[in-house]
């Protein structure tokens, strides 16, 4: 079950990385490079709100 647990976890990481990752990309894409100074500065508030998104699915719902 630890495997399982760890590959879960790794799981959930990754998609906080790549979930975060495309949110700046869409900013930058819409002219406002700024905010991702502000999400930068206040990383760990953001990740942590990400985190709480996904939900104990790790899912965050249908890829646009």
């Amino acid at each position: 079950m630890g495997e399982k647990h760890g590959s879960d976890v790794a799981r959930r990481r990754l998609l906080i990385i790549d979930s975060v990752l495309t949110d700046m990309l869409r900013i930058a894409d819409a002219g406002e490079e700024h905010l991702i100074s502000a999400m930068i500065a206040d990383s760990q508030a953001y990740v942590a709100v990400r985190l709480a998104a996904l939900g104990p699915t790790g899912s965050t719902g249908p890829r646009r």
